[in-house]
Parts: structure tokens; C-alpha cells; sequence
């Protein structure tokens, strides 16, 4: 064998697919399996998404390895590398979105659950309704005829229209309390230990609005008032954040206090309005630990919520 032969020998390539796997070691390949991956992300299968990337990066390292030579001693091993740890740098970025992506389609898929529920409660209140007065109506003849026939048992019948009268009051009140439900308020407060912010979190059915704050000082006189926040309202399951002012610091910095775990609480209302346009108010207690002056921790306790009739 002469030099040109072996010099032919040296420069071909370790590796090659042929006959039916031909198109694995193309860019079409790659290009295929990720248009797959589309696919997949569209109709939020993130499981194949992710399998489909992750073939896509085996295709891209064989295709790397054959052209870096990796395999033989003319290996390129710096491109090799670098391109290596891109592809799994891509792949880990693709993993971590589609996983958030997978949360983000489940959130909303519980939310649309929510408001499903809505029509349905709204057509049984008016199903029930219908009944009451067809039923209402029937009793109204029974008692009419009853009348005509037996005159000498007016009294009884007279006792027998207030018993109507009062139960559909009872199941008017109960379809008005039901419908109701959907409106009312559910707020907490959480302060994750925060030393200067405190929570108030939204888990009822419907948006709310928080108009004002006001917080005394147990120990000596202080406010803390917040007025006006926030001008948006509070979507179910999500919360809006409260800081303390300079004042409150301040007044923290040098309070004395009796407890021996340094404890300063304060007093706090909220005024809170629904979607229906009643007013509530949240009371709770927020505690403020204090050491050497300085504000270490606090805490929130909620309180019952208590209706605000005009």
C-alpha cells in the first residue's frame, strides 16, 4: 500500500449510517424530531416533548462525535466538549421550561373547573325556584277547592297558607344563601416570617378589593394606617403584599415591652369589599418581635371576618 493510500486510510471518518438509518446522520433527522417536539408542546404532551428533545440532543452528539472525530486519534476533543455541554445545556433549559409550562397549563385548567361550576349552580337556583312556584300554585287550588267544599274548616286552611307561605320563605332564603356562597369573602393573613410585610391572601370563589389598613399598637398609643391599596382587585388564589412605613420603624426601634420575647402586637383591620358590593371587615392581630431594637421576625393571626351592614 503505497502513501496516498494510507494517507486516504488515516483521513476517513470512524463512523457513517447507511441503507434505512441513512437519515439519522442528516440534518433532516434532527430537523424531523424536533418538529415532533412542536407538535407535542402544541397539544400540551410535555412527556413526549421532552422525549423528543431528548433524541434530537442524541442525534446532535453522534452527528458531533463524527465530525470532531472523536472516535480515532485525530479527535478534535475541545469542539467536542463545548459543543457537548450545549446540547445539555439546551436540553436542561427545554426540561425546565416545558415542566413550568406543564404547571402553568394545570393552574389554569382548576381555575376554568372553578368558573364551571358557576352555571350550574345558578341553573339549579332557578330550577328550584320554578318548582317552588309550581308548587305554590297546586297548593293555592288544593286550598281554594277545600274551601268551597268544607267551609267549617277555614281556620285550619288559614294555618295551612301560612305553613306554605313560611316554607317558601325558608327555601327562597336558602337558594339567595347558596347563590350567595360564591361571593363570599375568604382572606388570610401571612406575614413567612417576613419582619416588615404581611399578606393578605384571596381564597374565595370571586375577586376582592382592599380599600384601607389600620393597625393600633397594644402597648402604647400607635397607627398604622394604608389607605387606597391596591387599586386592582385580588384574583382567587393570589395575594397582595403590605410593608410596614418609616414610622412603624421607628416606633418599633424604641418601644419598651414587658414580654420577655420581645413581642409588640398590633391590632390591624381591613376593609374588604366583593363583587356583589358588600362590604366586610378582617380583623387579626399582627406581632412583631423585637430584640436590641431591632425588628427580627413577625407574625400574623387572623381573626373571624365580619360583614359591614350600612
Amino acid at each position: 500500500m503505497d502513501g496516498a493510500s494510507i494517507g486516504a486510510v488515516n483521513h476517513k471518518r470512524p463512523f457513517a449510517f447507511s441503507g434505512v438509518f441513512r437519515w439519522v446522520d442528516t440534518p433532516w433527522g434532527v430537523a424531523a424530531v424536533l418538529g415532533i417536539w412542536g407538535v407535542m408542546i402544541g397539544i400540551e404532551e410535555f412527556l413526549l416533548a421532552n422525549i423528543a428533545a431528548s433524541t434530537a440532543a442524541i442525534l446532535i452528539a453522534v452527528k458531533l462525535a463524527r465530525e470532531t472525530l472523536i472516535w480515532t486519534r485525530r479527535r478534535h476533543t475541545a469542539p467536542f466538549v463545548i459543543g457537548m455541554l450545549s446540547v445539555i445545556v439546551l436540553l436542561s433549559l427545554d426540561f425546565w421550561w416545558t415542566g413550568h409550562q406543564k404547571a402553568s397549563s394545570e393552574t389554569k385548567n382548576a381555575e376554568l373547573a372553578q368558573l364551571g361550576r358557576i352555571p350550574g349552580l345558578e341553573g339549579t337556583i332557578t330550577q328550584m325556584t320554578h318548582d317552588e312556584q309550581e308548587a305554590a300554585k297546586t297548593q293555592a287550588a288544593q286550598q281554594s277547592a277545600l274551601q268551597q267544599q268544607v267551609k267549617d274548616i277555614g281556620a285550619d286552611n288559614k294555618s295551612l297558607k301560612t305553613s306554605i307561605e313560611r316554607k317558601d320563605a325558608t327555601l327562597a332564603k336558602i337558594a339567595s344563601d347558596q347563590f350567595a356562597l360564591n361571593f363570599t369573602p375568604q382572606v388570610t393573613t401571612q406575614t413567612d416570617d417576613s419582619p416588615a410585610q404581611v399578606k393578605l391572601v384571596n381564597l374565595g370563589k370571586t375577586n376582592i378589593q382592599i380599600q384601607e389598613m389600620k393597625c393600633n399598637s397594644q402597648l402604647e398609643p400607635h397607627t398604622l394606617t394604608q389607605v387606597g391599596i391596591p387599586d386592582a382587585a385580588i384574583a382567587p388564589n393570589s395575594f397582595v403584599s403590605m410593608q410596614t412605613d418609616d414610622s412603624l420603624k421607628l416606633y418599633l426601634s424604641r418601644v419598651s415591652t414587658t414580654d420577655a420575647d420581645g413581642k409588640v402586637p398590633f391590632d390591624c383591620t381591613v376593609s374588604v369589599t366583593t363583587q356583589d358590593k358588600r362590604r366586610y371587615s378582617l380583623p387579626f392581630t399582627w406581632i412583631f418581635v423585637v430584640k436590641d431594637g431591632s425588628t427580627s421576625r413577625s407574625y400574623a393571626v387572623s381573626h373571624a371576618i365580619i360583614e359591614v351592614r350600612e
